[in-house]
């Protein structure tokens, strides 16, 4: 799969995971999280600056990272309830942005689990 440039200073250069949760029952009946892959795209990060922390502080105040990637009819379908991975490290998704309306390129405002 090509890695596209869709952006000035953007390059997608990091294979992401997109997981979804689907709880399962453990032995005592109670339900524990278990994830599991929902598709996998190539995208670009950032760590969010102070600037843009406060530009965002009013939506998005506890966003670290930015992930963009390129839309399509499966992109389109994340929300708020998946997780992005890559190697070791995870992201919650706190807020998922269209930003052109023009389903070109989706931008996922995100927190570094730690």
């Amino acid at each position: 799969m090509p890695r596209p440039q869709l952006r000035p200073g953007w390059m997608y250069d990091i294979l992401g995971k997109i997981e979804v949760n689907t709880p399962v029952e453990n032995a005592d009946g109670q339900k524990v999280p278990a994830w599991g892959l929902f598709l996998g795209r190539w995208c670009g990060i950032k760590s969010v600056s102070g600037t843009e922390k406060l530009t965002n502080l009013q939506i998005h105040p506890e966003a670290t990272h930015r992930i963009r990637m390129h839309a399509d009819t499966e992109t389109r379908l994340v929300t708020t309830e998946h997780r992005i991975t890559f190697e070791d490290r995870i992201f919650d998704i706190m807020a998922v942005d269209d930003r052109d309306n023009k389903h070109v390129e989706i931008t996922f405002d995100v927190t570094e689990y730690k």
